[in-house]
């Protein structure tokens, strides 16, 4: 077991003899103080075997998250039977080469992971490893992305089947989830028996990102659709795909003009030593350039488009070196605004937080970001006007993680353009407000 914020318990170095059992079974107990959600049992070096076990305690604190073991999920490789992966068999498994993506299909808040991996002899499972929870099905490794595990290299074991925790501090929230290596050689596996999900399923619309796929009309490239085989959520390579030689490019036109935040591009590329590069050119005149790595194996590159700007077309054109594009995926997110950035300055008194929205909260939802947990719902109270005569009481509605950082979202009944944030216990002294946000 990978010893990742874990307490020792209790070590026992005697053995067990035979000759003190008096009956079909024979216990030996341990007295301890630890506190914690999971009990492991390791050998150190000997074989280990046991016929029955009891740990008896008592419940300290119920957690809002447990292991979600039984998700209807995808993988990159559409093919693969991913529910290998909650059997708890060892016998069964799900390989892939270089990273394992997973789309949980609903949105999840992740704090643990647990994965029992096979391991040879001549292979290093986990050497400069990354896993990240994200809104958009982003592949390849880079800077912006938020990852709960970076760079990390496991010790070498002597066993073909071992468990590792990944710990996400504090939890991430978002649909996708990414394992994989940052590596040279493409060609290494990931072979995963067992993943055990430490979390919890959100509400439905707890979703950051909206897909608007659904809204492409067409795309073509040369007179040619492609339309069906680049939006069928089918990401690995296919004979349904567009291929792009250098300075060829295709065009995605849109049912309506929409706002689009994220454009996502799942291609395989011949393996050179230089970056693939295309340029992105919207119908409002923008112009943008995406460098991507090369991968013969497929990945998926998103690109943020920048832009307030509604469209209708977008214009992608391959720069350099060949590729085949394999799907095509939009994003439109959620939060819109930023309204507030600092935190209670009067600490004397009951402190209220005063925000006008420009535009018409169409979703009813506000959010608190802050910087730790010390936030007390029940300290809050979170009023929303339709006018100066006509108020509700905004109701507690979830919580996701954006960065690193907690969103707790509050929902009202109706639309509205005013809302006012009131300390009902005077403690906001110890909290950081750092953003207010709508969706």
């Amino acid at each position: 077991m990978d010893e990742i914020n874990q307490e020792i318990c209790v070590k026992s170095t005697s053995d067990f003899n035979k000759e003190q059992q008096t009956s079909s079974f024979y216990y030996r107990c341990y007295e301890t103080t630890c506190t914690g959600s999971f009990l492991t049992i390791i050998s150190n070096g000997c074989e280990l075997g046991l016929s029955h076990f009891k740990a008896m305690g008592t419940v300290v604190k119920l957690l809002d998250y447990q292991i979600i073991n039984s998700i209807e999920t995808k993988s990159f490789n559409g093919t693969k039977n991913v529910n290998v992966l909650f059997d708890n068999l060892y016998s069964t498994y799900l390989q892939e080469k270089w990273f394992i993506r997973l789309d949980f299909q609903n949105p999840i808040t992740i704090r643990a992971l647990f994965v029992d991996v096979v391991q040879t002899e001549d292979e290093m499972v986990f050497e400069n490893f990354y896993v990240s929870v994200n809104w958009i099905p982003v592949s390849e490794l880079n800077s912006n992305q938020d990852y709960c595990v970076k760079k990390y290299t496991a010790p070498i074991v002597d066993v073909g089947y071992f468990t590792y925790i990944f710990n996400c501090i504090p939890a991430r929230s978002g649909k996708y989830l990414f394992m994989g290596k940052d590596t040279d050689f493409l060609e290494d596996n990931i072979t995963i028996a067992n993943l055990k999900i430490f979390g919890k399923i959100l509400n439905d619309d707890n979703h950051e990102y909206e897909s608007l796929k659904e809204n492409i009309s067409s795309i073509l490239s040369s007179g040619v659709g492609y339309k069906n085989g680049l939006t069928d959520n089918f990401y690995s390579f296919q004979q349904n795909h567009l291929s792009l030689l250098k300075n060829r490019e295709f065009t995605i036109s849109l049912k309506s003009m929409l706002q689009i935040d994220y454009i996502c591009l799942t291609f395989f590329v011949k393996k050179t030593i230089i970056p693939g590069i295309f340029s992105i050119q919207l119908s409002s005149n923008t112009n943008l350039t995406m460098k991507i790595l090369n991968s013969v194996l497929g990945q998926t590159a998103c690109k943020s488009l920048k832009t307030n700007s509604k469209i209708n077309t977008i214009i992608i054109k391959l720069i350099n070196t060949k590729a085949k594009i394999t799907e095509v995926d939009l994003f439109y997110s959620r939060i819109r605004y930023e309204l507030f950035d600092g935190s209670s300055k009067d600490c004397l008194r009951q402190y209220d937080i005063f925000a006008t929205i420009s535009l018409a909260n169409t979703y009813n939802k506000f959010g608190i970001i802050t910087k730790d947990d010390k936030l007390d719902l029940l300290d809050i109270l979170m009023l929303a006007y339709a006018d100066q005569n006509l108020y509700k009481v905004s109701n507690f509605n979830g919580q996701t993680f954006k960065n690193g950082r907690q969103i707790y979202w509050f929902k009202c009944s109706f639309t509205s353009n005013r809302i006012q944030i009131y300390s009902l216990k005077n403690n906001l002294k110890d909290i950081k407000l750092q953003t207010l946000a709508i969706f």
